[in-house]
């Protein structure tokens, strides 16, 4: 044996997976996917306990805009846990179900609780209303064929 230390073989062993994954990307990653397929429940059921048990939502708005977290459960509050723009309700059990804060990026002004996908579009259109409303009568067109 290489290392009496076990803490030396652990990283031994680290960095020779570190090397075999580099050496073989595709078979790790097909590794990866058949392991994910096969334990599917068990990963989302340990995602959702570690959601839980480390809320970290919000950690940035309240870094970078000066929001408490109270201010932020109150928000969520008058907006009945909803997204402003689409109503769907959040669940806080996975980072695509909370809600978010969304603000304007030029001024940092707070306008309300957004889902991921509402809070993405308005930032993939450059919260321009005329590209949105560009974007609506687009779809609309579609629609009503």
């Amino acid at each position: 044996m290489p290392y009496k230390d076990p803490e030396k073989r652990r990283l031994c062993g680290l960095n020779a997976t570190k090397r075999w994954q580099a050496k073989n990307p595709e078979r790790y990653k097909a590794g990866c996917r058949k392991y994910r397929e096969t334990h599917r429940e068990e990963i989302l059921t340990y995602n959702k306990q570690y959601h839980k048990a480390k809320p970290r939502r919000h950690k940035a708005s309240v870094k970078n805009l000066g929001l408490t977290i109270e201010e932020i459960q109150q928000m969520k509050d008058r907006q009945d846990g909803r997204c402003a723009i689409c109503g769907f309700r959040g669940d806080d059990e996975t980072s695509k179900g909370t809600l978010n804060v969304d603000h304007d990026h030029r001024t940092n002004r707070v306008r309300g609780m957004l889902c991921f996908r509402c809070n993405y579009g308005l930032g993939y259109f450059q919260d321009d209303p005329e590209r949105l409303v560009a974007a609506a009568r687009y779809v609309q067109q579609f629609r009503e064929e």
